[in-house]
């Protein structure tokens, strides 16, 4: 059975576009916890989808995922595999941080020799900590759940990841041969303890590309939408004064804030 450490879907909901109402949309958006911001960003993407789907055009994004307060991918209406990366996931907002001397030895040994990256606990209890005193003033809530190890000095190339580590992975950008070719890892991230995403660098520049742990976004594929039930006006007052009672009103959204003053 997995663990929060161990499940990189924890906290992810899934928004279907389609087959609901904005008033719908917005009331589980209240629920989720997104900020006015990213409602206003849902909001966006709905419009889109409604306005071509009244004029018959095929609906590109038909579905969006939000990590806690921030959403960050959609997917394709003709293609649900295919991640239509719209939105920048704030990754580069996470310091890197690099691992100390005590635990060089297990780290490289991991990398190196057994070719993974499930680190022991020990290991990730050291990373996680230094991880908290170097991001502790992050924009999102869902960064906290990131660690964001500099792996620059290993010199790894896309080649090795994807077949000496067994990675498939999807990069956000459409990358020519060459440019594939002279890719080297910088940056590895992690999701509860789960490796998720890749921070590469091309040889001779300075320009990055974020790939995904192509597991890890199919697992996210597999969330049902929290839309799929429709939620009225009283059921979000309750949800909201649910949070209060268990987590006081300061860990309410500004939007939740100025719903409950309007309601």
């Amino acid at each position: 059975m997995q663990t929060a450490t161990s499940n990189p879907t924890q906290n992810i909901t899934c928004f279907d576009l389609e087959n609901t109402t904005w008033e719908n949309l917005y009331h589980h958006a209240l629920h989720s916890g997104l900020c006015s911001m990213q409602i206003e960003l849902l909001k966006e993407q709905f419009e889109n989808s409604q306005m071509k789907k009244n004029t018959l055009q095929e609906v590109f994004i038909k579905r969006v995922y939000a990590d806690g307060d921030c959403i960050f991918l959609g997917t394709t209406i003709n293609n649900p595999a295919e991640v239509a990366p719209f939105i920048d996931f704030h990754l580069d907002i996470i310091q890197p941080i690099n691992y100390p001397s005590t635990l060089e030895k297990e780290i490289l040994e991991t990398v190196t020799i057994q070719s993974s990256f499930n680190f022991n606990e020990a290991t990730f209890d050291v990373l996680e900590k230094i991880n908290k005193n170097l991001n502790c003033r992050l924009v999102f809530a869902f960064q906290k759940d990131f660690i964001n190890l500099d792996l620059s000095d290993l010199h790894m190339s896309l080649f090795e990841i994807e077949f000496k580590h067994s990675f498939d992975v999807l990069f956000c950008d459409e990358l020519k041969l060459n440019v594939s070719n002279s890719l080297e890892l910088q940056h590895l991230f992690f999701k509860n303890r789960v490796p998720v995403a890749f921070g590469f660098k091309e040889k001779k520049s300075s320009k990055q590309h974020i790939a995904w742990s192509k597991e890890f976004i199919q697992s996210i594929l597999d969330i049902n939408p929290i839309n799929e039930n429709s939620i009225d006006k009283e059921e979000t007052l309750n949800i909201i004064l649910d949070k209060i009672h268990i987590n006081g009103m300061e860990q309410l959204t500004d939007v939740q804030k100025e719903f409950l003053i309007n309601f």
